[in-house]
């Protein structure tokens, strides 16, 4: 019997848990999803250690996977089974949560305020966010390569106060895997 291949797979992080959703296959009896870990600190995970979930019910369209660890990403591949028929995989999807770093200073420069962050080796590049006066919600504002680790915010007015506060990004087959950040942030007056 053939059996459709899943649709619509995604797997995103939110709150420490991974939540994979999928188009349900007409007329499958469930899903078989398989999954490996990738460390991010060890640089080290293949699909020659998987694991899998049985999911029994072909309308099934969500799966939230509660046991993850920090810097471990989770790649999952999914497919549709009937009876003892299985469908075709699909590439696989990643998720999961990275260890946050933080701001090591904050500089009064003449072109702006320079923000330095912490050293990480497995981070690919850190998100910088920023709240300016009279703002309540961290607005992202520039980007920092691994290599480079500081980032000089430019669209600043003397006299200011602006809090920041920085994201680690590592990437996984393409797919962005984020830290958590510090809510309060780092705070600078602006007074070249």
């Amino acid at each position: 019997k053939f059996v459709p291949p899943v649709t619509k797979f995604s797997a995103k992080c939110k709150s420490k848990q991974n939540k994979l959703t999928w188009t349900p296959v007409s007329g499958a009896d469930g899903y078989i999803i398989k999954y490996y870990d990738y460390d991010v600190i060890k640089q080290e995970g293949s699909f020659s250690s998987e694991d899998s979930i049985k999911i029994k019910g072909g309308t099934k369209n969500s799966y939230t996977d509660t046991n993850i660890s920090i810097n471990k990403i989770r790649n999952y591949d999914i497919r549709a089974y009937y009876e003892d028929y299985n469908g075709a995989k699909t590439s696989y999807r990643s998720a999961g949560y990275i260890s946050g770093t933080k701001i090591t200073s904050l500089k009064n420069m003449d072109n702006g305020v320079k923000v330095v962050v912490e050293e990480k080796e497995h981070v690919s590049e850190y998100l910088v966010y920023r709240k300016a006066p009279g703002e309540t919600k961290w607005k992202e504002i520039g980007t920092i390569s691994s290599y480079v680790r500081s980032y000089t915010d430019r669209n600043v007015k003397k006299g200011n106060k602006y809090y920041y506060t920085v994201k680690a990004v590592v990437y996984k087959g393409g797919t962005p895997i984020y830290s958590d950040y510090n809510k309060n942030g780092w705070s600078i007056t602006y007074n070249p």
